[in-house]
């Protein structure tokens, strides 16, 4: 009777674990500690500087611990932080932001933007190149 409790017991947190693990699909979770900052970096140099300060990976084989430079969710602060999980890419259209009550990055349709949306895919470490909500 017990090894049946146990089964129903790991069957319920399974489908407990499905429908949680839906609540963030297409979002990537973010690590690591973040500081607020006035601007990000404008161009590779400023990038590069700002990721040798926070200590991020600067080994251009490594796709994890890179430096990141995002704003958050509504678009009113800015955070920089190593960020240690693969880099996302992102589509044409949308800048990555990091939500921060969720702890996570996410796409936000740049689409309206007058201009500083990147109209070709890029990786989410790139975004100096491309999106106009980092100043």
């Amino acid at each position: 009777m017990s090894s049946l409790k146990v089964k129903v017991a790991l069957v319920l947190v399974g489908i407990v674990f499905l429908f949680r693990s839906n609540d963030h699909h297409g979002e990537v979770l973010a690590m690591g500690i973040s500081h607020k900052v006035s601007y990000c970096p404008r161009d590779e140099k400023e990038w590069q500087k700002a990721s040798n300060r926070l200590n991020c990976s600067d080994d251009v084989t490594d796709v994890v611990n890179r430096y990141h430079c995002l704003p958050t969710d509504s678009l009113t602060t800015l955070l920089e932080f190593c960020y240690n999980r693969i880099r996302a890419n992102v589509i044409k259209g949308l800048c990555m932001v990091y939500f921060e009550k969720k702890n996570i990055l996410n796409h936000y349709n740049c689409s309206n933007f007058k201009e500083g949306c990147p109209n070709t895919w890029y990786l989410s470490d790139e975004m100096y190149k491309y999106c106009e909500t980092l100043s």
